[in-house]
């Protein structure tokens, strides 16, 4: 799928001493799931994965879907083995709830390494709302000992309908303790209902007030916890199918993979095209990523074969985007994640950029168009087909 790795997304651990409820390491911020492992790389697992491309990386971005980076213990000697290295950037997303200030002092020593630090609000109260068991002013503590040391730093804060109004307040705060930038995001982690560390309801994360309300119902953990693993024995029963190897379609994803040189590596050595199909599928489960885990009959981790021979054997994933529906072997977490190009400009700006491509397509008043002409009806009512798809599973 790509000729060499420049970039790489990097799961050091998939430990977290938070509670998250929107995390898949867990049951909506309640104990841990089964099914991924407890592990955090060492500088040798790097080595032997990594060292054979350090000489074409130019990137690093140290955030997992499990875990936090800084509970890998060998964190440093990590960033000692890329310093070695000329050119290389390294940007690490933590809740930065570990460690003592005086620990982070010495991280402002790795002049490659940026730090972006997750600070939901701007006091503990609403802080806490969604980074269960994390300690808002000890956080702050850490980032000041950093950036007071020359770390460079910046303030992440995921809105919520409990800290939206406290934009401007979390703001002025990233100034004013030296944060290089601040930043806030809306992650669709939201509509759910949050568990504490008895498991006992706390009470229900709500959207942005320009967003619709809606409440995911679950009230006990035991009973979210048998909806959650009777979904995945269904998962795993899904019988393999056949992709044949069509043309190229028209469609075209947005799939950083190929566009940037990118990796997903996990903290256990496995290696996926990117984080969304990085869920530990083979044993982790989930129903987006059902077709694509009967598909993982190969070897994928490496620390027993090469990165770019892993990366190979993932051709499948890219035929898959030809086909026009998740029943008939589109992936689905490609199509939920990936394909709002299929959408007009007008609706994706993010994607407007696209505009400028004469084989672009997209729609207009329920109209497929390429190049400002019509496309033929057997396209229409393909296109229509993964339209509709699309609509259903982002509903």
């Amino acid at each position: 799928m790509i000729p060499q790795i420049n970039a790489v997304h990097f799961e050091a651990s998939t430990l977290c001493v938070a509670g998250c409820p929107g995390c898949p390491r867990n049951y909506n911020g309640h104990s841990t799931r089964e099914g991924y492992p407890k592990h955090s790389m060492s500088i040798d697992e790097f080595k032997t994965i990594f060292g054979p491309h350090m000489h074409t990386i130019k990137e690093w971005l140290f955030c997992g879907n499990f875990g936090d980076p800084l509970n890998c213990h060998d964190l440093e000697p990590i960033l000692d083995y890329i310093d070695q290295h000329e050119h290389q950037i390294v940007k690490i997303n933590t809740n930065g709830n570990y460690r003592t200030p005086e620990w982070w002092a010495t991280l402002a020593k790795y002049d490659h390494v940026s730090i972006c630090f997750a600070l939901d609000g701007s006091t503990q109260d609403t802080h806490k709302l969604y980074r269960q068991f994390t300690k808002f002013d000890r956080i702050l503590k850490n980032a000041k000992a950093y950036i007071d040391a020359g770390g460079d730093a910046s303030w992440q804060m995921i809105l919520f309908e409990h800290n939206e109004h406290q934009i401007d307040e979390a703001r002025q705060m990233s100034e004013d303790y030296g944060f290089n930038k601040f930043f806030t995001v809306d992650h669709d982690r939201d509509n759910m209902s949050v568990f504490d560390a008895k498991g006992n309801f706390s009470h229900v994360i709500k959207p942005q007030t320009h967003k619709a309300p809606r409440d995911d119902g679950w009230r006990k953990i035991d009973n979210l916890k048998k909806s959650i693993e009777s979904r995945r024995q269904i998962n795993n029963r899904v019988v393999k199918q056949t992709y044949d190897l069509s043309e190229e379609g028209d469609i075209k994803f947005n799939c950083n993979t190929i566009e940037s040189n990118r990796v997903y590596v996990c903290a256990n050595g496995e290696v996926y095209p990117c984080c969304f199909l990085g869920l530990y599928p083979k044993t982790y489960g989930s129903d987006e990523l059902a077709v694509f885990k009967n598909y993982l009959t190969f070897e994928n981790n490496a620390n027993n074969r090469d990165i770019l021979e892993i990366i190979k054997d993932f051709q499948f994933v890219k035929n898959s985007w030809q086909k026009p529906s998740v029943d008939q072997g589109l992936i689905k977490k490609c199509l939920t994640e990936c394909g709002q190009c299929v959408q007009p400009e007008e609706a994706n700006p993010i994607h407007a950029s696209w505009s400028k491509d004469k084989d672009r397509i997209y729609r207009e008043n329920g109209i497929w168009y390429q190049g400002g002409r019509a496309l033929s009806s057997e396209r229409q009512r393909v296109l229509n087909q993964r339209q509709d798809a699309l609509e259903k599973l982002k509903a």
